[in-house]
């Protein structure tokens, strides 16, 4: 960030949420006897990063014991394949498009599906369902269906206008991207497997940021570390600082903030359909059950993804995942959860993310004040 004398900065990290979030994620750490993690909250408002922590982290005042693993700051240096937490993107390009409602029914059975030499499994058979109970399940079958209905250079473009493959505007070191591979270079099977979170690559604080566009009406609120900080707020002296890491084009009332590039990406009444689907995956029957919060209504999304060892996948190795947000309501935060190679016979999202999800979100919804709504 470059300097500017006599400017005031102000981080949007909440130190109380911050201290929420490390605790929950140490100990969930822990409890799996996992490799790492990282879990982001944002303002699902705004974009405002209200925590952004990873463990293994350190001590800065005991330098002497400071490795390279320990500094890694996760949650935006690190990509990975996001599983089926990615699977909302294409649920909504197929509503937008009109391919479906959220009721159309699609035929899973008999819990496999073939794609030229490949075969794609569900956990289980689920038969026909609708498209919403589709995402409250996580039907990789459902999804593959639905990504092969649609053009894949207009999957391609959906997947850019959420922020996937560019990373996000942040003045801090190091900042992942991700990668979407060239539409013109994918095969069937490839097209499938991106709709459920395979062949593609995020940050955790590019997944957060993504689901701004389902807490509110369809718009994209870039995440930000710098909060705008309103003229009579500032001592005597010092000057309104604004933070410009977006190249698309100025706001006229606040030129330059993240905030001002917010962006349309899906409409108001899709946004809201996947909010309802959201909710029914956290719910009775869905894969987030364990992500609920006592007097909240919450909605989320769970995802188990392999991990690549080399250029294959190791077996029984994953990441769980679990994005959501809370109360639904009216969406105030997000949260988004990554833990790392979770040991024993717990590693889906559900399992191992959901509850940590619960916990930061419950404890911050307390700590803002916000009021139960269920």
């Amino acid at each position: 960030m470059p300097a500017r004398n006599g400017a005031l900065v102000q981080l949007t990290i909440d130190r109380r949420i911050q201290q929420l979030v490390y605790a929950q994620l140490k100990a969930a750490i822990a409890k799996h006897r996992a490799q790492a993690g990282s879990v982001v909250v944002l303002d699902a408002r705004n974009g405002e990063i209200l925590a952004l922590a990873n463990y293994p982290s350190f001590d800065p005042n005991d330098r002497a014991r400071l490795t390279g693993r320990q500094l890694r700051n996760r949650a935006v240096v690190d990509t990975f394949e996001p599983g089926s937490t990615i699977k909302p993107v294409v649920v909504a390009l197929s509503l937008d498009a009109g391919k479906v409602r959220p009721q159309t029914m699609i035929d899973t059975a008999p819990g496999s599906y073939r794609i030229g030499p490949n075969v794609i499994h569900d956990t289980s058979d689920h038969g026909r369902m609708t498209v919403a109970e589709a995402l409250q399940k996580s039907s990789n079958i459902a999804l593959a269906k639905l990504a092969l209905n649609l053009p894949a250079e207009t999957i391609w473009t959906t997947y850019q206008q959420y922020g996937l493959g560019h990373a996000p505007q942040l003045t801090f070191p190091g900042v992942a991207a991700g990668k979407v591979r060239p539409y013109e270079r994918w095969r069937p099977i490839e097209q499938a497997t991106m709709a459920y979170g395979y062949g593609l690559s995020a940050s955790l604080l590019q997944l957060a940021q993504l689901y701004t566009v389902y807490a509110g009406d369809g718009t994209l609120r870039p995440a930000h570390l710098l909060r705008e900080t309103a003229p009579d707020a500032l001592p005597q002296g010092a000057s309104r600082h604004l933070v410009s890491d977006v190249k698309d084009k100025p706001a006229a009332d606040l030129p330059g903030h993240p905030a001002a590039y917010a962006r349309r990406v899906t409409t108001p009444a899709t946004a809201a359909a996947i909010r309802t689907m959201l909710e029914m995956a956290t719910g009775p029957g869905g894969t987030g059950q364990t992500a609920s919060i006592e007097g909240y209504r919450v909605g989320g999304k769970t995802g188990t993804a392999r991990k690549q060892v080399g250029a294959t996948y190791a077996k029984n190795r994953y990441r769980a995942l679990f994005a959501g947000m809370a109360p639904m309501s009216d969406p105030r935060l997000i949260v988004a959860v990554m833990i790392d190679d979770p040991a024993g016979r717990a590693f889906y999202g559900g399992t191992v993310t959901g509850p940590v999800f619960s916990a930061v979100a419950g404890g911050a919804l307390q700590l803002l004040g916000v009021p139960p709504d269920a």
